[in-house]
């Protein structure tokens, strides 16, 4: 591994505070932490491996984390230190996710606790676009015999209940994309009644999309 600058070394060697390391990509931050995470593997000295499962590190994506644990492997399994390259033989148990990875393990261990089973699978993103807007068809229905939604076809021009879903599912991705939080949403509602009235709804789309834009990214 090559030499680490002075910024590096002191973020990857100072195990024992907390280190916020920005930089820009192709800067050296993967090596820094693979660094970092070999160097408190150094500091505890379990047994059989133990101490992977007393590191834990936390990446963004798939790809990073099959970076980080092809280094610190390579590391280990080619360090001069007898006792890493002990620590290389029970690799399997190295505590290295992406958030949603980590989150599914959380969920897993403690399935009983938070009545979850804990066999569940996590659906990708086409299939949960799809249980989404399924979802939405579902709840329209439960207003078919809601006044106010015929006074917004008969606003909007619309001739079908369902026509208008494409608008909701937008709706729901912008504000998703935003990371509004529901306080946020309610509150943006409590307004709309208090000042417009609740029954035009061309007007809270209208408010709620004006919000969307107007919310700092």
């Amino acid at each position: 591994m090559s030499e680490l600058n002075p910024v590096q070394k002191y973020a990857s060697e100072a195990i024992n505070k907390n280190i916020s390391l920005k930089a820009g990509a192709g800067t050296g931050k993967t090596k820094v932490l693979t660094t970092r995470f070999i160097n408190i593997l150094k500091s505890h000295r379990l047994t059989k491996g133990r101490e992977l499962e007393e590191v834990l590190a936390i990446t963004f994506t798939n790809k990073a984390t099959a970076e980080m644990k092809l280094r610190i492997k390579k590391e280990l399994m080619e360090s001069s230190d007898e006792e890493l390259r002990e620590i290389a033989k029970y690799f399997s148990k190295v505590k290295i996710f992406t958030i949603h990875g980590f989150c599914s393990e959380l969920i897993r261990r403690y399935s009983p606790i938070v009545n979850v089973s804990a066999d569940f699978e996590i659906a990708d993103a086409n299939f949960a676009s799809y249980l989404f807007e399924r979802s939405v068809d579902e709840s329209m229905k439960g207003f078919l015999n809601d006044d106010r939604l015929y006074d917004y076809l008969r606003d909007t021009g619309e001739n079908n209940i369902f026509s208008i879903k494409d608008q909701i599912v937008k709706l729901y991705y912008d504000i998703r994309n935003k990371s509004l939080s529901v306080d946020e949403i309610r509150k943006c509602n409590d307004e709309f009644n208090d000042k417009l009235g609740h029954r035009d709804f061309t007007k809270l789309l209208r408010l709620l999309d004006e919000y969307v834009l107007l919310k700092p990214g």
